[in-house]
């Protein structure tokens, strides 16, 4: 597979290329999708980060947060439209 090439061995060690499995075929909507595949990349590239690197990993802490709150908002929408059309019709 390709992932296998990327990941292969190179000088120094560490590869230059971080792969992300990710299936969009598990998320339903537009949004659910982006927010995955946006984490998916965030905890890849957190893998990478050194320890001691508290700058990088405040950012990444900082892109979960935005992320998490993409993920709750399409969910919050959902719920607000399907009860506004559940009270309309009762």
């Amino acid at each position: 597979m390709v992932a296998d090439r990327l990941n292969g061995h190179y000088e120094g060690g560490t590869c230059p290329y971080v792969v992300v499995p990710f299936s969009p075929w598990r998320y339903e909507a537009y949004e659910d999708v982006k927010a995955a595949l946006m984490d998916a990349v965030i905890t890849r590239l957190a893998a990478r980060v050194p320890p001691g690197d508290d700058l990088k990993l405040g950012l990444l802490r900082r892109l979960r947060v935005t992320i998490a709150r993409m993920m709750i908002g399409p969910a919050t929408n959902a719920r607000a439209t399907s009860s506004a059309k559940v009270s309309a019709t009762a």
